[in-house]
């Protein structure tokens, strides 16, 4: 066996030789000369520690890994940049940690003390999750800043779909399946489907969008839910309804939206802030077809319970009217009753009292004759007693003494007289008048306390025709109620009902037999039998 000789380097002297210092300086210097530019490179975090503010790794190469290599390398991010990894950890949702690949860029810096180092001033995050997915994590944050991610998702589900917004691609072929099963709803009146046409896919397709909804929401219908649909298509002709302005169209659209854009699997932005996402607009379909059946069902069984309330609120409103009216008979005859003893009691108090006023002033009548029939005789007495004196009197006087004082006896007796007729008379009439007051006063009282007794009688009879015209409306009220919930009127809106040989109501289409069965509608009924059953997609 040969042997190898292996020769020493020669060896220089002293003074050519280089200090550690001065060779660790050389190496600082080339490297400075020859990495004074930045670099992105690419590589898989091993380590990380943070000290002080600062983020200190080690970064590997994986692919050498794979291979039984390993490069290593000790990397730095000071504190004053420290913020990026909270910025990429924002645009990626993915921690900033060992495992991780990232693509950085660096300066490479060697020191004779501490070494070898990269310095790291940038972090690409689309190289970690994507371009693509980084851009939906900043459109999904932009939301959230406004306060717009949930608009849409918060707004009350649909009870019922009448009259459908549906935005599409023209001739898509995911639209036919919707369009057909739509269309017959359209037909029997259950629910209204208006179509806005749009381009999915090219430069124009997010202002054609945004002006499809735009203009649904202008025009004068009111819409129960909004549909974007779209059929087939590739992932990648997917990504392009990822945008932010057709993102904030959903959430900030005033109805709920619904979304069948074509894909099991996939899904786009749309979908995350739409009401409600189905896979296929076949799917979608579906869904309003089974909210509309669910309605009609729940509307026969509201009809059958609400004509059978109506029916006991009818007998009830008959037996309390009938109460009511039996307590008006009673209380307008007890009233009536009471109010005819009240005027006979009346009449008898005006009666007696006119009778004990018209007693007391002919006594007052009768006290004030006997007292001019004395003043009347005293005044007579009186003058009998002068004219005797005088008459003694005149036995010594001549002869025309005694004339003149037989004439002013006369005139005395005369005018003596004449006072005592016209006193008597002036009673009479005051007497007279006195009655005639008091009959008028007491007929006036009469007529008042008529007319008294007539106002009650005619309040009472007016309050016993409004409650009975208050019990009327409500019967004619509830009769209204069963009009308007008859099952005639529900079928005459477009419902039918099926019902099987012994008239039990058909539910599902499992109930559906080889054996006849009969649909029902406002204006007849057909009688009809299975060829082939098919269930409704789920």
């Amino acid at each position: 066996m040969a042997t190898q000789t292996i020769e020493s380097p020669q060896v220089p002297d002293v003074e050519q030789s280089l200090s550690l210092t001065n060779y660790l300086g050389a190496v600082e210097a080339a490297i400075k000369n020859q990495f004074e530019q930045k670099m992105w490179i690419t590589a898989e975090i091993s380590d990380v520690k943070q000290s002080h503010g600062h983020i200190y790794l080690v970064l590997t190469d994986a692919a050498e890994q794979d291979q039984g290599q390993t490069s290593k390398v000790s990397a730095v991010i000071w504190s004053q940049s420290a913020s990026m990894v909270q910025r990429f950890e924002e645009d990626t949702g993915t921690r900033f940690g060992p495992g991780i690949k990232v693509m950085v860029l660096v300066n490479a810096s060697f020191n004779r003390t501490y070494g070898f180092k990269l310095t790291i001033f940038g972090i690409n995050a689309s190289y970690t999750i994507g371009a693509h997915e980084l851009k939906l994590n900043q459109i999904r944050r932009h939301l959230i800043s406004l306060n717009e991610d949930k608009l849409n998702k918060n707004k009350p589900a649909p009870a019922d779909f009448t009259r459908v917004a549906v935005i599409a691609p023209k001739n898509a072929a995911g639209f036919q399946d919707f369009e057909t099963k739509s269309t017959l709803l359209q037909k029997y009146g259950l629910c209204h489907f208006d179509i806005f046409h749009a381009v999915f896919q090219g430069p124009n397709r997010i202002n054609s969008i945004v002006g499809a909804m735009a203009e649904l929401v202008q025009n004068e219908h009111i819409y129960d839910a909004v549909c974007i649909i779209r059929g087939g298509g590739s992932s990648a002709d997917l990504s392009e309804l990822d945008e932010l302005k057709l993102a904030r169209s959903v959430c900030r659209c005033h109805y709920p939206v619904f979304t069948g854009i074509g894909h099991h699997k996939d899904s786009c932005l749309l979908d995350e802030y739409a009401k409600q996402s189905f896979a296929t607009p076949s799917m979608l379909i579906n869904h309003i077809v089974n909210q509309v059946v669910t309605n009609t069902q729940n509307a026969s069984r509201d009809v059958t319970k609400l004509k059978h309330s109506a029916a006991l609120l009818i007998s009830n409103q008959r037996q309390q009217l009938e109460h009511q009216l039996q307590k008006i008979d009673y209380y307008k005859t007890s009233s009536l009753d009471a109010w005819s003893k009240e005027v006979e009691r009346l009449n008898q108090l005006v009666a007696t009292s006119a009778s004990r006023q018209l007693y007391s002033n002919r006594e007052t009548v009768a006290a004030s004759q006997q007292r001019l029939l004395s003043a009347s005789r005293q005044q007579i007495h009186q003058q009998q007693m002068q004219l005797t004196e005088f008459r003694q009197y005149m036995v010594n006087t001549p002869y025309n003494l005694i004339t003149q004082a037989r004439n002013n006896v006369q005139s005395a007796y005369h005018a003596t007289v004449a006072a005592a007729l016209s006193n008597t008379k002036m009673a009479r009439q005051s007497v007279q008048f006195c009655c005639d007051s008091f009959a008028r006063a007491a007929a006036l009282t009469t007529d008042r306390y008529k007319q008294e007794l007539s106002s009650i009688l005619g309040l009472t009879l007016t309050g016993a025709r409004l409650t009975l015209t208050s019990r009327q409306d409500a019967v004619t009220q509830s009769k209204r109620m069963i009009d308007a919930y008859n099952p005639k009127s529900v079928l005459a809106r477009g419902y039918s009902y099926t019902v099987d040989e012994s008239g039990k109501v058909l539910k599902s289409v499992n109930q559906i037999t080889d054996k006849p069965f009969t649909v029902n509608f406002s204006d007849g009924d057909i009688k009809a039998k299975a060829i082939k059953a098919k269930e409704s997609e789920k």
